[in-house]
This record gives C-alpha cells, structure tokens and sequence, in this order.
C-alpha cells in the first residue's frame, strides 16, 4: 500500500466515524459513500465499525444469515440491563432474529404476507386515503408530513393491529421511548423510560392478544396470535416484539415515504410530467424514490460471528459491518448515472427493502398503500406545489431519514 493511499484511508476512516455518529451528515450520503468506495468499498473506522458501499458486498451481508448475526449485535449494543425487556425486543421480531428462529418467525408470519392476503386490506386503505383527501381537499393548504403522511399510517397502523385510532397516542409514546433500545442508550435516565415503556407496551399487547384469540378479525395482528404452523404458535414475549415490528413498519416508515415521494416529483416536474402522462408509471416512480432516498439510512447492523472475507478484506470476529443504502442504491457497477432521478429507470435492485432471508415481510403490503395513496394525492390535487424546495429534514433519529415537515398549496 502506497503512503499516499494510507494517509487517504486514514483520512476516510476518520470521516467516516464522524458520517456514522452524525444523522445531518447522512441526509445526503451518497457524496461521501462514492468517495469511499472508490479507495475502500469496504472501510474501517477506530471504532470497529466497517462501511460496505457496494452493492455485491451488501448482498454478500444480507445472504449469509449464518456468519453475520443481527441479534448478536443487538444483544450487545442494546441499551438495556433487563434481560426481559431485550427478550420483548429481540423475540418475535424477524429483523432481530437470526437462523432456526428466524425462519420460525418468517414461516409463521408469511401467509399473512402473501399477494392475495394483503389485498385483502386494498379495501380499506382506499378509503383511508379517500377520506384523508375529503377533509383535506378544500383547505387548499397542508403539511403534507402532519396532515397526509401520518394520519394514514396511523389509520393504518391501529387497523392492521385491531386497535382504535386514539390508542396511536399511546403506542406512538411507547415507540419513541422504546426507539433507543436498539441503537445504544447513554443516560440512565434514557434506561428508565426504555424500560417503563417495554413493559407498559407489553401489557397493552397482552390485552389485545387476548381479545383477538376470543374474537378474531382479518387484521393482520389477529392473523398473528392465531397462527400455527406445526403446532408452533407465537407466544406472548413474540407478540410484543411482532406487534413492534409491525407498528415500525407500517407507521413511521409509511409515513415518511408518503412526504419523502411528494417531495421528490414535486422538485422533479419534468418526471411528474411523464407520471401525469402515462398513470402506469406510478410503481417504477415509487420504486426510485426508495432508490434514491431511501427512509431507512442503513440497513440494520451485523456482527461478524467468525472472521468473514469480504471486498477483499478480512472482518474479525466480533466486528460489525453497516450497510448505508446511498451506498448500494448508488452503486454504479448496477445502477447506470446512479445519481440521477429516472422514474423509467428499473430500480428494483434497490436494498431499501433489505435482501433474501431479511427481505421485509412488508414491502408489499408498503407498495400498495403508497400506490393507492400517492396517485390519488396528484389526481385529486392537480396544481399542488412545494411552499419550500428545501424542506427540513428530522435529525432526532439515528438511521432514519425524515422530513421534519412538508408544505405544500394548491
């Protein structure tokens, strides 16, 4: 190695500490993953922590469920003391699980998950939708992040789990003080109300458990406290971590794709344009937006769980490896002038979703929902616009990326 490429890796690792420990660098990561790839698609920092910018080392990651460990990661780096609030927050979840336990929780889950089992729900996200737009239509005036993006989802939210409406200010409470767990929690103050509320949520999903085995509906956390496969039935420390998973994926992340999509057509006019055009467009349209600007700033960590050969580099043992999805969903070597918005580009390969085994459970169900959504908004709509071309973003979460809020007239 030249003295010339050290002093530049050296320089890259620094950076990088700072990109990984800093939310306001990562709103924009693409610039500095280019650059990092370029000299170490896989990169070290002092702190252990790896950067994988490639799209083949991301999959690599996401394909080997056996030597890179998402539950060995949490398990070390939660924020928490109590073994039983990390067993609420590891079981029952599938992003958190790994190997025997993990296919257990996929093939519990899956046949709620299938085509036609989601579609079964189109019904009554149109008229969520239909209704948000009613209200919302005369003012001539929202913030599309306050007004659009989170009343759906919460709507969505409280019917998928069989709950009423109001109760999205409970579970929404619990989300933000349970949130830290999984990312490392420095106060102990911080501990206090993670834990508070693990056990208050753990009750509230006790109740309803119970109430959905004496009267099942065709929501889809009844589907999962009645599920069976070979006489294995999730128990109750499951259900609070299903209920979790299903409140993250279906509320925050909905949510701010709503805005983050409206956003990006409405500064891109000349692809709103060919979405106005030709209607048929709106999955590939939706499809580069996760692409481009994907919600979720990286995918989950993974700890090495034996020295793993990766980009032409060793990780140790013990090791973790983030993938930063600018990284992979910029990738040039898959997507052709990466850093260019294309509605018409095939943008599929994107790893927003995450990849085989870990590929969310929910994406088909997200895709129908922003598609049933978001083509009402701009047919209902017709002359909306940005009040702001540089709305700001919302630094209080670690690896998400969310628009404070969206301001928009018509």
């Amino acid at each position: 190695m030249s003295t010339d490429t050290a002093d530049k890796l050296e320089e890259l690792s620094a950076e990088a500490l700072a990109f990984i420990n800093d939310p306001a660098l990562r709103m924009e990561g693409a610039p500095f993953l280019h650059r990092v790839r370029a000299v170490a698609p896989v990169l070290r920092t002092d702190a252990g922590v790896w950067l994988v910018t490639r799209h083949a080392d991301a999959l690599a990651i996401l394909k080997d469920g056996e030597r890179w460990s998402r539950r060995a990661f949490t398990e070390q780096h939660a924020g928490t003391i109590d073994p039983q609030v990390l067993e609420y927050h590891l079981s029952g979840r599938p992003t958190m699980s790994d190997g025997a336990a993990h296919r257990r929780l996929r093939n519990l889950a899956a046949p709620a998950f299938t085509p036609a089992a989601v579609k079964r729900w189109r019904t009554t996200m149109e008229e969520i939708a239909t209704n948000l737009l009613d209200e919302l239509e005369p003012k001539g005036a929202m913030d599309a992040t306050r007004e659009l993006g989170y009343p759906f989802s919460q709507q969505l939210a409280s019917f998928l789990l069989g709950v009423p409406y109001a109760d999205h200010v409970l579970w929404e409470s619990w989300q933000d003080r349970m949130l830290p767990l999984l990312v490392g929690i420095e106060s102990e103050e911080g501990v206090r109300q993670a834990t508070e509320a693990t056990y208050e949520f753990a009750e509230y999903v006790a109740a309803l458990a119970s109430t959905l085995r004496e009267h099942p509906t065709d929501g889809l956390f009844s589907l999962m406290v009645n599920a069976e496969e070979d006489g294995s039935r999730l128990s109750e420390v499951e259900l609070v971590g299903f209920a979790h998973e299903i409140l993250g994926a279906s509320f925050d992340s909905t949510a701010n794709t709503v805005e983050t999509v409206m956003w990006m057509l409405l500064r891109h006019p000349d692809q709103l344009a060919k979405l106005r055009e030709d209607p048929s467009l709106w999955p590939a349209a939706i499809e580069e937006v996760l692409r481009y600007v994907s919600i979720g700033t990286m995918l989950l960590p993974r700890m090495a769980a034996s020295d793993v050969e990766l980009g032409g580099v060793t990780i140790p043992k013990g090791e973790v490896a983030i993938v930063y999805v600018d990284g992979p969903n910029r990738d040039p070597e898959v997507f052709e002038d990466p850093d260019r918005f294309d509605i018409c580009r095939e943008s599929k390969q994107h790893l927003s979703f995450g990849f085989g085994t870990h590929f969310c459970l929910g994406a088909g169900l997200a895709r129908m929902g922003l598609g049933i959504l978001l083509p009402m908004v701009f047919d209902r709509l017709p002359n909306i616009r940005l009040v702001d071309e540089k709305p700001p973003w919302n630094l209080s979460q670690t690896h998400f990326r969310f628009l404070e809020r969206l301001d928009v007239v018509w």
